[in-house]
């Protein structure tokens, strides 16, 4: 048995991932999984400093922190959720194992998205052979954006996925 399960509940880990879950779209859902191995670093990291009844509160901190962006819940990461980034999601934008697919569909589930603005989002940011078809989503995409249907947190996630894709910086899209 790992040695955080000493400290946080299997309640507790069920708990947060349902609140979390419930949230969002499934492709941004988290796997236990992830936020099990978030526990287990975060005892490493704060068994070596910290009084033993200050570990359960710093082991929650860290697990809502990295719950809460790897969801997409927040996209503005705290230093605490970055020191977890190795555990997010194939398709979170800061993934390090990023799959182009499902980063696309990551990006498109944001919620407040129209389903027309999701398809542009998905077409767009898919790899595709058919220039046609990324060149037609693309241009629906910037439709979509300059009648304001694409939220800015949303916009700033596109551009730097293209950015990505394309080696242009994502301040010059």
């Amino acid at each position: 048995m790992s040695e955080w399960r000493n400290f946080i509940s299997e309640y507790a880990i069920s708990d947060l991932l349902s609140d979390v879950n419930d949230l969002v779209g499934e492709e941004r859902q988290l796997a236990r999984r992830d936020l099990e191995s978030v526990a287990a670093s975060a005892y490493s990291h704060y068994n070596t400093y910290l009084d033993k009844a200050e570990l359960p509160n710093a082991i929650l901190w860290d697990l809502n922190e990295y719950a809460n962006y790897a969801s997409g819940i927040t996209m503005e990461p705290s230093e605490d959720a970055l020191r977890y980034s190795s555990f997010l999601p194939s398709g979170h934008p800061d993934s390090v194992n990023i799959d182009p697919t499902v980063a696309a569909a990551w990006i498109a589930s944001d919620p407040d998205l129209s389903p027309a603005a999701s398809a542009a989002i998905v077409a767009s940011l898919t790899p595709s052979d058919d220039y046609v078809k990324v060149v037609h989503a693309t241009t629906r995409l910037k439709a979509l954006t300059a009648a304001g249907e694409i939220p800015d947190s949303t916009k700033a996630l596109i551009h730097g996925r293209i950015a990505k894709i394309t080696g242009i910086p994502a301040d010059l899209l």
